[in-house]
Formats: C-alpha cells, structure tokens, sequence
C-alpha cells in the first residue's frame, strides 16, 4: 500500500473554528490559548476581555482574521507551494523509509491526510479527518518540516496504539494516551536517526521533558528504535511518575 500524500491547503474557517474550540474550553486551555495567540497579542487581550461564552468572539475573530487573510493572501500561496515543493523534494520519502523501521506494520491508516497553513501558534492535528495545522511565517523550512513529521507521526502512533493497547479504548484513557504519544513523539524525533533527516529538536510540552530524557537515555543502551519497546517504556515509566495529571 502506499504512503499517502498530503496535500497543502489554505482555509480561513479552519482557523475560525479551532480558536473558537479553544475558547469554548478556555478554563482547561487557557496556556495553548496563550500559546495560538503568541503572535496576536492584540486579539488575545480583547478575548480575554470577554466574559466568557460571549458571542461577541466569533464576530471579534472573524473580523480580524477576515483583515489578516486580506492582507497576508499573496505570501500565504506563494509559501504553500514553497513548504509542499520542499517537503516532497527533501523529506518525504526520507520520513516514510524512518517510519518503516520504528513501526512493524507502517500502512498509515486511511484518509486523505491535509495540511493546513495557520495564522497561529498552535499546531494541532485532527484524527477523524485527518487534518493538521502547519506554520506559514516560519522562514525556516526546516522547523515546518518538524511540525510535519510530528503531526504524521502522530497519526500513525493513535493507529498503532489502538490495535495494540486495546485497554485504554475507553475515553476516561484519553488524556493518559495523549501524554504517551506527546513523550513518543519526543523520543523519537530526537534521537539521532531523526535528528540526521530533520536537523532540529522537536519542541515539548514542559511535563514531557524530564520522562523524553529518560527514556531517550534508556533508548540509547539499548541502541534500537522500535515502537513496540518505546511505548512500553513510556506507558511504564508515566505510570510510575509521582503528580504527573493522567486524567
């Protein structure tokens, strides 16, 4: 079977609809609110102005993203083409030859995989349609390229982990998985094999850093990359650590 292609795409609704997700769950996400909005200081202070739920904040974003489209139109397509040309022609099929060797079973779950160019900071990745966000002012190609193979990779890991770990089906699981997948991710992007393709370190969640390190220092004795061991180690050693949020 072949690896899919992504395809490379721009949509304003996209960007709409995520930031209105976030302030939906503003109290549980109010730090990658923080984080989408790094850039848009202006549009962070008049959200958080709000009283929330207001419905003033869908016209507020539409209306700023409606002047930020506008304005950013001509450079967005011209980057589009850039960051799909360089990743077709540079990563592409060094990702998927990396993909077969972590995983027994590579096959990428079906779907037609799309990325989209992002006004924010934030890059999350959709599971049912299989969509992810991707940076667009970034001049480094390099990090887009990181983001990319984060959000693949992640596809693939859920697909995995669901046919192997049938236990944690359950939605009270949810979060413990994605803390298994987010240290995953991790690991594997920077150990060295990754790191000689990609050139930079992938970014981590801050409660993730301490358990890459030891389970990349784990992965180093034991001087194999596979994700049959790695996701052991981790269920293992997340388990394990003391006032680490699981739930």
């Amino acid at each position: 079977m072949k690896n899919p292609k992504i395809n490379f795409a721009i949509d304003k609704k996209k960007d709409t609809s995520f930031l209105g997700l976030l302030l939906r769950n503003k109290k549980q996400q109010k730090r990658e609110l923080g984080w989408a909005l790094s850039r848009h200081k202006a549009l962070l202070k008049k959200l958080n102005e709000l009283k929330e739920n207001s419905p003033r904040s869908s016209r507020i974003i539409r209306v700023y993203l409606d002047d930020f489209y506008a304005k950013n139109k001509d450079l967005m397509n011209r980057r589009l083409v850039q960051v799909r040309s360089a990743w077709e022609t540079k990563r592409q099929k060094k990702f998927y030859q990396l993909v077969k060797k972590l995983f027994k079973d590579s096959v990428f779950p079906k779907g037609k995989y799309t990325a989209y160019l992002t006004a924010w900071n934030l890059y999350p990745r959709f599971l049912e349609d299989k969509t992810f966000f991707i940076p667009w002012s970034r001049v480094d190609t390099d990090f887009i390229h990181v983001v990319i193979a984060h959000e693949m990779l992640h596809f693939k890991f859920f697909d995995f982990f669901k046919k192997r770990y049938s236990s944690f089906h359950d939605p009270e699981h949810s979060f413990f998985v994605w803390h298994v997948s987010e240290i995953f991710n991790g690991v594997v992007q920077n150990s060295k094999p990754w790191l000689k393709v990609f050139k930079k370190r992938v970014k981590l969640y801050p409660e993730h850093a301490a358990i890459v390190r030891s389970v990349s220092r784990w992965q180093a004795i034991q001087k194999s990359i596979d994700a049959e061991s790695f996701t052991s180690k981790i269920i293992t050693t997340v388990r394990r650590r003391k006032g680490f949020k699981l739930e």
